[in-house]
């Protein structure tokens, strides 16, 4: 199930935090949101690790994120306002291989602990944004 407003507040949210629009507290009380949108749900808890919310600031001079964090989080406001299905991207475990994305389900089964290196998350790597988007 896609959740229009929410994707729409989240995108615009983390967007305007990044651009000093508004600062983490707001972010923060987007963030909090509870959706049936697994998508949504999924890069929520993901944002929360890119922000201190024991602080309140704005992304600006030295709180200023790091490019390559800003990218992630541009990438995922990208994929939120693509209004594509969870299942469109995280492809169901019992499919076979071949299906769509289901070379790279591991990526998906536990999003929190696979992060790690992969700038690209929630897609396996630059080259399935770029089909993803194209």
């Amino acid at each position: 199930m896609i959740d229009h407003d929410y994707r729409t507040r989240l995108a615009d949210d983390i967007e305007n935090f990044l651009d000093g629009k508004i600062d983490n507290w707001t972010l923060d009380d987007t963030i909090c949101h509870k959706t049936e949108d697994i998508l949504c749900s999924e890069l929520r808890n993901q944002v929360w690790f890119f922000y201190d919310d024991t602080k309140r600031y704005r992304n600006v001079g030295k709180r200023k994120r790091r490019p390559e964090a800003e990218a992630i989080l541009r990438r995922w406001v990208a994929l939120l306002r693509s209004q594509m299905e969870w299942r469109d991207i995280a492809s169901d475990p019992e499919l076979p291989p071949s299906a769509l994305w289901g070379r790279v389900w591991d990526l998906f089964k536990a999003p929190r602990t696979k992060f790690g290196s992969n700038h690209y998350w929630p897609l396996a790597n630059t080259e399935a944004w770029d089909r993803l988007f194209s």
